[in-house]
């Protein structure tokens, strides 16, 4: 069987009764015992419940595992050479926070002194995902456990955690449920005996960590990661539903406080007023930047006259979902349609932000935009204090 990535919104699981799976381990029972004694000479080893995949399916989203229950011994038995015909599921993690806006990753470099795997780099943490007492899975769960086995991070460091994919590595045969782990933010750390070294990288640095040396299911992982939840685009259109959106945001109280204009938007002027000022000859068309398929910012960008900034210049305009505020999407949105801005023969790209909004003008300048002037912009008869900031490429 090939490697497999499945991206799902949600999941669930379902237990089966897998006669095969039980008449060859009632086959093999006395090879299986055998090893389990063998391995269990040198440290005390326990024949946890664990789960084996038998089937799934992927339909609008979610996706549905059917497994069966089998001992950790038989596990072990399979790992030792038995073909049970068994598929562990076991849960992978990708660990990380954001630091000026750029995310940072939990890697780990495996001891000297583990089985398997000797040296190598692999995404922390991962582990067995295992049924408990009241014969319950719990994969977030799970994943903290070992997260804190693993790094010492505690739950109360995890701002948010999210399941979201299923991989499957061919050379293992083993499934793993991929849960993204968004911390706080990171303090000193204190690793497992299970590795020699435990340091948060960039994708950059991720990616430049020799592939030799590199467990194939956290780059799977990663790939899967980084289609999941990187910031996309998508056109906005002349039609009511897109317009009503807009709208929605445009009138949120944080959102008017940070306009230019303070007046709230009422149907079915803005309506007019989208259809017939939005979509310019001179402008791009307005985009909202998407996030696994769903709309989280409204961008603008019209031509930028009186600018002391030479060439083709054009403006920015962002408008956050207010669900997605504070998330620290923010750089990577303003970034994202920057340079797609950019690709349209455009020399360079202006942002005005009100002073009295720090934070949105530390979000263009950790997404590349640097100060070239402070100034008074009239609005409505009023003046405003701005920074104006420009983006090349």
């Amino acid at each position: 069987m090939k490697d497999l990535c499945v991206k799902f919104e949600t999941f669930e699981f379902n237990l089966v009764d897998a006669c095969g799976a039980l008449q060859l381990r009632a086959k093999h029972e006395d090879e299986i015992e055998e090893i389990w004694a063998e391995k269990s000479k040198n440290k005390e080893l326990y024949n946890g419940r664990i789960v084996s995949l038998v089937n799934h399916s992927l339909e609008n989203g979610h996706l549905k595992i059917d497994y069966c229950e089998v001992g950790y011994k038989d596990f072990l038995a399979q790992r030792a050479g038995l073909d049970l015909k068994l598929s562990p599921i076991g849960v992978s993690g990708i660990t990380y926070f954001l630091e000026e806006g750029v995310k940072k990753f939990l890697v780990g470099k495996r001891s000297l002194n583990v089985t398997q795997f000797k040296g190598f780099n692999e995404l922390v943490p991962s582990g067995s995902l295992e049924i408990d007492e009241n014969s319950n899975i719990e994969c977030i769960k799970q994943l903290f456990i070992e997260l804190k086995e693993e790094a010492n991070i505690e739950k109360s460091r995890i701002k948010e955690a999210k399941p979201f994919c299923l991989i499957f590595d061919s050379d293992e045969n083993v499934y793993d449920i991929g849960i993204a782990v968004k911390l706080d933010g990171v303090e000193d750390y204190k690793f497992s005996d299970e590795y020699k070294e435990m340091r948060f990288v960039s994708k950059v640095e991720f990616e430049s960590i020799n592939s030799k040396e590199l467990m194939k299911a956290s780059v799977m992982l990663m790939n899967a990661f980084q289609t999941y939840f990187s910031v996309g685009l998508q056109l906005a259109e002349k039609n009511e539903e897109d317009a009503r959106l807009v709208m929605t945001w445009r009138n949120d109280k944080e959102t008017l406080k940070m306009s230019y204009g303070q007046n709230e938007k009422v149907w079915p002027d803005f309506w007019h007023e989208y259809r017939d000022s939005y979509f310019l000859e001179d402008a791009l068309n307005p985009s909202f930047a998407t996030l696994n398929n769903e709309k989280i910012a409204f961008l603008r960008s019209n031509k930028y006259e009186n600018s002391s900034i030479e060439g083709n210049v054009y403006d920015i305009g962002i408008n956050v979902s207010p669900l997605l505020r504070g998330k620290g999407l923010g750089t990577e949105i303003i970034r994202t349609f920057s340079d797609w801005i950019l690709s349209h023969d455009v020399d360079a790209v202006v942002a005005e932000v009100k002073t009295i909004n720090p934070a949105s003008k530390r979000a263009f300048e950790k997404a590349g935009y640097t100060l070239f002037e402070t100034g008074i912009k009239k609005v409505s008869g009023d003046e405003v204090e701005i920074y104006k900031l420009v983006y090349r490429s």
